[in-house]
């Protein structure tokens, strides 16, 4: 028996790409200490300012680890976060 491969094509490619961004949604509850602390205070005193806390540095590195996520598909998925 012979496979035979359909081929579709997409016609309205908004549409498309508003359900892949949905196909892979998440939902993460934060308390609302950590949403207060996810900017720094800007203490530091040499070098760029911090832009981060120390906690919201920390969450990002769980994701990445835990989806085993490259350093660019932390940095999109985060932008979709904040």
């Amino acid at each position: 028996m012979k496979a035979t491969n359909k081929k579709y094509s997409i016609r309205n490619w908004s549409e498309y790409n508003k359900s892949l961004k949905k196909r892979g949604s998440i939902t993460f509850w934060l308390s609302p200490d950590a949403i207060e602390k996810w900017l720094s205070d800007g203490t530091s005193k040499r070098g760029r300012p911090e832009i981060y806390s120390d906690e919201a540095i920390l969450f990002a590195l769980i994701i990445k680890s835990v989806y085993h996520l490259p350093y660019i598909g932390l940095v999109s998925f985060l932008g979709l976060v904040a």
